[in-house]
């Protein structure tokens, strides 16, 4: 029952999340094609990103806890990033120098 709950915090969290960084990404775009199942899958996914919602909103009392999922979650996450980043601009340059 214990995991059940974390399994469906962390989704629902993790829910929230990508939800608002999704709007924010739709933000710039110029045109905008939806889906045909979007609005049932929107319909499937509002309960738990209501519970993100929710949890985020309760929890941003909490920094130790955030603060573990930066250090945790995130952080990795940052690093392989910026590695993937650091990669690309060093491709871009060798291949300018080739050419």
């Amino acid at each position: 029952m214990v995991s059940k709950l974390i399994f469906i915090f962390f989704v629902s969290v993790i829910m929230f999340f990508g939800f608002r960084i999704r709007q924010i990404a739709r933000e710039y775009t110029v045109a905008r094609d939806q889906a045909f199942l979007a609005p049932v899958l929107d319909t499937l996914a509002l309960p738990l990103l209501s519970f993100g919602k929710l949890l985020s909103s309760e929890l941003s009392r909490f920094n130790i806890l955030i603060l573990f999922f930066d250090v945790v979650l995130e952080a990795p996450f940052k690093l392989i990033v910026e590695v993937v980043e650091e990669w690309i601009r060093f491709t871009k340059g060798r291949r300018e120098e080739i050419l």
